[in-house]
């Protein structure tokens, strides 16, 4: 059973508002629709549908337990007609179902019987001895006490019969599903049955209900800590800064160390390119450039005359000479090249030692910076409690003063009302002495009062004169004999008394207590 809270929370969880809001929403949406079903017996909400009232008249019933018959007391019932669009939607899940139109004239009496049986098996104990079981025996109850007419659908589940009475409208033919015989089997008597039952079980809920404590305020809406609330939402808000403010820091770094990376690498392949063009250049002039003979070395004679191998000897060790010349040369210029490239590769350590220290002290900055933000926000936060702490204070010590003056300005109007009362009734006590004393000097002003040992001080009891009585035999009896004078006096001097007639019996005391009295 889905509660008003229930509605009230996704309402609240949907558009971002408290719960007592939606609830107070809700609580003023129903007060309307009842306002409006009461007094124009119909409302229409946009894309719910429409409630109508309708009145059932009382009629005639037997009750089944006693054969007796009964007189059913009228009532209203509320119809309730879907949208298309809340009945297309509600019919959504059973349109995999095909409709079966049933004719006029079927025969149910089978699936009656059997349905009978089934009851009868699964509950043993008579109708008699518990009659608060009938609601089980009796599944279409709640068809009946709260009926509901759909409009058709297209495609969908069949529209529900709305259960009407003969004497309320005419018979109204329309297509049901197989089960309908249940719908059928339940006549007068069971509905009678069912709304006593019905009645019984709203009572059942309401004492259900009332054994549930809620703390609710003065308006009966359950109370919610808001400022919980709110320091909740602020410490998921610091939370969730902090977690941006990392990942902010962390993706800096990256991007940093990234175009570290880059340059770097750019400087790298400068260096490996400018030292592949010397190594080429060195190549080509190596190349272009003709073989010199070593230093005090003269050419070879190749005059007329000199022996060929004379001269052959002299060439094969100036070629010598120059190759190892050269081969000199080019290991000074790869030692040159070595040399450059360590120095290369220092300056390469040296760069990346000076990143490291640079992000190291970037990632320290960031790191004071957040734990200062941390420190001003714990600041901000401690000083927003205080004020909120203090204005807590002073609206309580504003409230208290104002209780404690209203309780004082209460208990000056008690005691003022208290007082007047007394006044009252003490002003009311004298008139009533005053009153009964002059009544009391009227009676004594009798010459047989007067002149007796008695005075009248009031009326003891009023009595009713019985067959057979008279003013001597009442005041023989109350008062004692010889004491006819005072029952007169007090009568108004009446001497006979007729049966069935009032007479007052007075109050007498003795003259001398009277005036020891006065």
């Amino acid at each position: 059973m889905v509660r008003i809270s229930d509605i009230a929370a996704a309402l609240a969880a949907k558009h971002h508002i408290s719960q007592r809001e939606a609830e107070r929403f809700l609580t003023k949406m129903v007060d309307v629709m009842n306002d409006a079903l009461r007094y124009d017996k119909q409302l229409k909400i946009k894309g719910l549908g429409t409630f109508k009232v309708s009145a059932i008249s009382a009629r005639e019933s037997v009750n089944i337990h006693t054969g007796e018959r009964i007189v059913i007391e009228g009532r209203e019932k509320i119809t309730f007609t879907p949208e298309a669009i809340m009945r297309d939607w509600v019919n959504k899940p059973f349109a995999q179902f095909e409709t079966v139109v049933v004719n006029d004239g079927v025969d149910f009496d089978d699936i009656d019987r059997k349905y009978k049986n089934d009851l009868t098996t699964e509950d043993s104990e008579p109708i008699d001895d518990a009659p608060e079981d009938v609601v089980e025996e009796v599944p279409v109850a709640p068809v009946l006490e709260t009926p509901v007419a759909v409009e058709e659908a297209p495609a969908a589940v069949e529209p529900a019969i709305e259960v009407v009475d003969a004497s309320d409208e005419p018979a109204v033919e329309a297509q049901v599903v197989p089960l309908v015989s249940q719908v059928e089997l339940a006549d007068e008597e069971q509905e009678t049955i069912n709304q006593n039952t019905n009645e019984q079980n709203e009572e059942d809920m309401f004492d259900t209900d009332d054994e549930l404590e809620v703390k609710v305020d003065e308006y009966g809406y359950p109370i919610i800590d808001r400022d919980e609330n709110n320091r909740l939402k602020k410490k998921l808000k610091n939370k969730t800064r902090l977690v941006n403010a990392l990942i902010a820091a962390i993706v800096a770094l990256l991007l940093l160390g990234a175009g570290g990376f880059m340059y770097m690498n750019n400087i790298i392949k400068e260096k490996s390119n400018r030292i592949d063009h010397l190594v080429a250049q060195i190549k080509e002039e190596h190349h272009a450039r003709p073989a010199m003979p070593p230093a005090g070395h003269r050419p070879a004679d190749m005059r007329p005359g000199r022996p060929p191998h004379q001269a052959n000897a002299d060439n094969r060790r100036s070629a010598e000479q120059a190759a190892a010349d050269h081969e000199r040369k080019v290991k000074e210029h790869e030692i040159a090249l070595k040399a450059e490239e360590l120095k290369h590769q220092e300056a390469i350590k040296k760069a990346q030692e000076a990143r490291r220290i640079e992000e190291a002290r970037q990632a320290e900055q960031i790191r004071k910076e957040m734990e200062r933000r941390k420190a001003e926000e714990a600041k901000q936060a401690a000083a927003k409690a205080a004020e909120a702490a203090k204005l807590a204070a002073a609206q309580k010590a504003a409230e208290a003063a104002k209780q404690a003056a209203a309780k004082k300005a209460a208990e000056a109007a008690a005691a003022k009302k208290a007082a007047e009362a007394a006044a009252a009734k003490k002003a009311a006590e004298a008139a009533a002495a005053k009153k009964t004393a002059a009544t009391n000097a009227s009676y004594n002003d009798d010459p047989r009062v007067r002149t007796g040992a008695y005075v009248i001080t009031g009326v003891s009891e009023t009595v009713t004169v019985r067959e057979g009585q008279t003013l001597a035999s009442i005041s023989k009896a109350y008062l004692g004999p010889g004491m006819e004078c005072y029952v007169e006096a007090i009568n108004g001097g009446i001497k006979t008394v007729q049966a069935g007639q009032k007479i007052k019996i007075p109050a007498l005391k003795v003259k001398q207590a009277a005036k020891k009295k006065q």
